[in-house]
């Protein structure tokens, strides 16, 4: 492998997805990912969104694409409140290669560690 694959977990909205992507970003670590910022060019952005008001889905939309523009046709994950109310939106924006409802939020690590080596070969 040329290099650890980067990563980045942005959220918005409540304490509850804080502390999900906090947990999240603790568990790519133990996997040995670096966390960097969007701006760092991660090879892999999870965007925990949220949906209470219409300024929320605005943000979620704006952070999203921001992590396709800087992932640089890396993966793009996008999982919670918004993610549910969207999904069909969601998925037909080019550049979003994954989506996660809320109750499967427990899944994302568990697919990513399944893909790491795949990942790593094409770095």
């Amino acid at each position: 492998m040329k290099g650890r694959i980067r990563f980045n977990v942005s959220t918005l909205g409540c304490r509850t997805n804080l502390a999900e992507a906090d947990r999240m970003t603790k568990e790519l670590e133990m996997l040995g990912l670096e966390h960097v910022t969007l701006e760092g060019n991660p090879h892999l952005c999870i965007i925990n969104t949220c949906t209470v008001t219409q300024q929320s889905d605005r943000k979620s939309r704006h952070l999203i694409r921001q992590a396709i523009s800087h992932t640089k046709g890396g993966e793009v994950i996008v999982t919670g409140c918004y993610a549910d109310r969207q999904a069909e939106l969601l998925r037909s924006i080019p550049g979003v290669t994954s989506l996660y409802r809320n109750q499967d939020k427990e899944k994302i690590v568990v697919d990513i560690r399944r893909e790491l080596e795949r990942w790593e070969g094409s770095l």
